[in-house]
């Protein structure tokens, strides 16, 4: 039961980093700026092999969301192998949330309210109230288990 708690919620946070690499990768401003940090210059002569090492980092930055999210879904369907459905998505979405949030405080200076805490704990509440009918969880088949 504890490992599949945890495979929920690393399934929460690599949908997080998922996300994140989606961001780099879709934005070029990140990853010119980042090559040219690895030319360590942006003379001119190097704009060239500047704008080629951009598009590398973005077909890597992708690749790397795609693989992420098809290990995040695999993770996922593992925890719900030991999980009631609701358990699991609620310990997903909670995790995705809050490393989405320390991801976006950390790399792009992020700042959140109370406003920002009080929405994130209507969305867990919403979820798992979607989740559960008179205190019973769905099972499959879509019966009350």
């Amino acid at each position: 039961m504890a490992k599949c708690r945890f495979l929920a919620m690393l399934a929460g946070a690599l949908g997080a980093l998922a996300s994140l690499t989606g961001k780099l990768g879709m934005d070029e401003s990140y990853t010119i700026a980042a090559s040219q940090l690895m030319f360590d210059t942006v003379l001119e002569s190097a704009e060239e092999r500047v704008w080629a090492l951009s598009c590398v980092l973005r077909a890597v930055l992708l690749a790397l969301t795609l693989f992420l999210n098809g290990a995040m879904w695999g993770v996922f369907v593992e925890s719900m192998q030991g999980l009631k459905s609701g358990e699991a998505i609620v310990l997903n979405t909670a995790t995705n949330i809050f490393v989405s949030a320390f991801c976006g405080w950390i790399g792009f200076g992020e700042t959140f309210g109370l406003y920002w805490w009080v929405g994130a704990g209507f969305i867990l509440c919403g979820i798992a109230i979607l989740k559960t009918e008179s205190g019973q969880e769905f099972g499959k088949g879509g019966k009350v288990e």
